[in-house]
């Protein structure tokens, strides 16, 4: 979502367009309350004529450029596109590896550095944004928003890095491995924002060392992770392949400078999850969070109910609402 909340971002693996809506006004110029709908103002090109499953919002600093990949590879590619409404225009393209198919990316540094978690090339690239102020030059669409390459960290083969959330110390990055099933946190290099050297690793699923009968870890695929807005806690959430079987929701506690202290519960959901089971928590709210499930079709919102301590937290879903149409719901963002 664009930083003013008038714009929302779309990408699709059905066409390789990346699109933006216009969140329609009432009569008296405010945002319709109850009844709001949204308009296709405008559309940027995927490079490569690639399609995407993930947008990031708009950067908060200006000049408020949006970041987008190429999925599902392989030679994935990225863009980057200005937000104007009546001509986006693309200010940036960079390539990945020939294997590469990323799914996720996170912004940080006050938006400075790209982290992409590349799926298919098992890896976590990180990229710099430049700015022409940073690069002392006039020319706009050669300074702001253009992209260069600052490392690649090779993870575990097979791990499947899916999604990624810094934490706002900007001292460690988590991302969930989407095969593995786990929740890795990485260190950041002060300088350059590269993660270093892996520091904690989180089952996302029940152990299975020794599991019940058909409980195992190729059943499962792990999905999202997201810091709830206080920085305190961390969700992870994790879908199960077969029809039969339930995913699974999970919150760490995070210290002051962003490391995982303990995982504080882990419940299963209840769905499966089908192929998108993201979280997204409130912007508010640390109790709240909406996940999509989009197999079965439909929004739910779930509560953290943490008792006398935290040690005794857990969580439930307390809201949701059907949406069968075939193919909803990959992503869920809070408006108000």
């Amino acid at each position: 979502m664009h930083h003013t909340k008038d714009i929302v971002y779309g990408a699709s693996l059905n066409t390789s367009r990346t699109s933006q809506y216009e969140l329609e006004l009432d009569l008296a110029g405010n945002r319709a309350q109850g009844n709001s709908s949204l308009r296709l103002v405008g559309s940027a090109p995927n490079c490569g004529n690639q399609t995407s499953a993930y947008v990031v919002a708009a950067s908060q600093r200006a000049p408020f450029n949006v970041y987008g990949v190429a999925w599902p590879g392989p030679g994935a590619c990225g863009t980057s596109f200005s937000t104007s409404l009546s001509s986006p225009t693309t200010r940036a393209t960079w390539a990945y590896g020939e294997e590469s198919g990323v799914h996720g990316l996170a912004l940080a540094f006050d938006d400075t550095v790209l982290y992409s978690a590349d799926l298919k090339g098992d890896s976590i690239w990180t990229h710099r944004i430049i700015d022409s102020k940073e690069e002392d030059t006039d020319d706009e669409a050669n300074g702001d928003g253009q992209v260069e390459q600052v490392g690649r960290l090779r993870v575990r083969d097979g791990s499947g890095p899916r999604h990624l959330a810094v934490h706002p110390a900007e001292r460690y990055l988590h991302v969930v491995m989407e095969t593995a099933n786990e929740l890795v946190t990485f260190d950041l290099d002060a300088d350059t924002g590269e993660p270093r050297s892996q520091v904690s690793v989180h089952s996302v699923i029940p152990d299975v060392t020794s599991p019940p009968p058909g409980l195992n870890a190729s059943a499962y695929w792990a999905a999202e992770v997201a810091l709830s807005p206080s920085g305190r806690y961390l969700w992870a959430s994790s879908r199960a392949r077969g029809s039969a079987d339930l995913g699974y929701l999970s919150v760490f506690q995070l210290d002051d400078r962003g490391a995982v202290e303990d995982r504080l519960f882990m419940v299963p959901t209840t769905t499966r999850g089908g192929i998108a089971n993201s979280v997204s928590p409130a912007p508010w709210s640390d109790e709240f969070v909406a996940m999509t499930d989009y197999g079965t079709g439909y929004v739910q919102i779930w509560k953290v109910m943490s008792g006398n301590a935290e040690a005794n937290a857990t969580a439930t879903a307390v809201a949701r609402v059907d949406i069968v149409d075939g193919g909803c719901c990959a992503n869920v963002i809070w408006y108000d």
